[in-house]
């Protein structure tokens, strides 16, 4: 695991009203670890997430295939404010 999650990879309290700013947020999020520009990651993931993604009870798990990225990377958000 420690391959695909590196040590930077957890973002807590994640400062989201909607489904799309925490999308918007964990795009720039990873991009910092990544290198790729935010808004390719951020494109890729609202597609899947149209797609449908959620695992239900307020939990997603967003993820998406990404040019110019050779590995699998894992990331985690965690919200400031947990879903009701």
């Amino acid at each position: 695991m420690a391959d695909i999650l590196p040590p930077d990879g957890v973002l807590v309290h994640l400062k989201a009203s909607t489904l799309a700013s925490a999308i918007e947020q964990i795009g720039a999020f990873a991009a910092e670890i990544t290198g790729l520009r935010a808004s390719l990651i951020h494109e890729a993931l609202m597609a899947r997430v149209n797609q449908g993604v959620s695992v239900g009870q307020g939990v997603l798990i967003p993820h998406a295939r990404l040019e110019g990225l050779r590995r699998i990377v894992a990331l985690s958000a965690w919200p400031l404010v947990p879903p009701l």
